[in-house]
């Protein structure tokens, strides 16, 4: 007999199991305990050497240790000065215009690639639409067992998905997390597939279980799963529990997907025009988690949605300094930052680059 991915259940019931995952973590002890440490051990360093970040368009910053991205240090960026006649204000200028939504470059007649927002020299660049199911789509492997065991197992698979949907219809509570890894490590054991009773009763509980890996996927550290399956693996093996295509139900997961992103960048940009920099940086550090699990693909309309919705709460200058503290924490996603804050990659990445490679030359000349 080949097993599944979980182990075999032993009872239908999931009352009583725990939550798969945990709470926030102690997020804010770890960033305050980051911050007095940067401050106790690198504060006159800051103060000093690293006043030059951003050759005079920021004005100056600090670099924080992060412990949940294993203690890297991260670059805390202050408040650029638009009106600064710097070097970066002469490479890098941003506007932003009624008939964009995007934080754009000075138009350069004489430089076809010097052009507003998203826009080429053809036209506007239109978001990509997705066809099928998203790039981290992970479905579960085939198994095969005695027809005996997987018809007991479906029947166990019934029971959890009933217990849910009659909480669900008799006391309006929301779907346990509980019952969704009892049913993802019940059918994944088999193989088995069950209905809801209604399409959209499936539906809900599919976005239930989505809620719940994108909260696994925020955790910090690399080792964050449901059950003993990663978020997107167990995202993907519930659509198949559920009996949903993959194309429906990769659609369902990238909009829960966007819609956390575009509150953890809102929450962002408030922590950020408040002063809070622990707050901006356990908010950025979620979306690390976030896109490192579930990216969004280049040029989508999910971040162009995001930039338009971040734009109404956000000043210039605050997605300015969003997007230049969480290049210095994750370049690798970067670019895709930069859509959801409404600038085009293409013409802000460059100079991300830049600042970090000056970054690590005075570290070098430093050391």
């Amino acid at each position: 007999m080949h097993m599944g991915e979980a182990a075999r259940p032993t009872a239908p019931s999931y009352s009583g199991q725990r939550g798969a995952t945990a709470g926030p973590l102690g997020w804010l002890a770890v960033a305050a305990a980051a911050a007095g440490l940067v401050w106790l051990f690198f504060g006159k360093l800051i103060s000093g050497a690293m006043s030059q970040w951003g050759r005079g368009g920021k004005k100056g910053g600090k670099w924080v240790s992060d412990r949940s991205l294993g203690g890297r240090m991260v670059w805390m960026a202050d408040e650029p000065d638009t009106k600064s006649s710097s070097a970066r204000s002469q490479s890098l200028r941003w506007d932003d215009t009624p008939s964009s939504s995007s934080a754009v470059l000075p138009h350069d007649e004489t430089d076809p690639a010097s052009v507003s927002g998203r826009h080429t020299p053809t036209g506007p660049k239109a978001p990509q639409q997705q066809k099928g199911p998203p790039s981290w789509w992970d479905p579960p492997p085939s198994v095969h067992v005695d027809q005996r065991y997987k018809d007991q197992t479906s029947s166990q698979a019934r029971t959890i998905l009933r217990q849910m949907e009659d909480g669900k219809l008799l006391s309006g509570r929301d779907y346990p997390t509980s019952a969704l890894v009892s049913l993802r490590q019940t059918c994944a054991d088999s193989g088995a597939v069950v209905k809801a009773q209604t399409p959209s009763g499936g539906d809900a509980i599919f976005r239930a279980g989505v809620e719940a890996a994108v909260s696994a996927a925020m955790e910090p550290g690399q080792g964050a799963s449901l059950g003993g399956a990663s978020p997107p693996r167990f995202v993907s093996g519930l659509a198949h529990d559920l009996g949903l295509a993959d194309e429906k139900a990769g659609s369902m997961a990238v909009a829960v997907v966007a819609a956390r992103l575009r509150s953890l960048l809102k929450d962002a940009a408030a922590a950020s025009r408040k002063g809070d920099e622990i707050e901006e940086l356990d908010q950025l550090v979620r979306v690390v988690g976030l896109l490192d699990k579930f990216p969004l693909p280049p040029s989508s309309p999910q971040a162009d949605m995001i930039a338009a919705a971040v734009q109404q709460r956000a000043t210039l200058q605050e997605r300015q300094a969003l997007f230049f503290t969480y290049g210095g924490m994750e370049p690798n996603t970067a670019s895709v930052m930069a859509e959801m804050l409404g600038f085009n990659p293409d013409l802000v990445m460059p100079q991300l680059q830049i600042e970090l490679d000056a970054v690590q030359q005075h570290q070098a000349d430093s050391s």
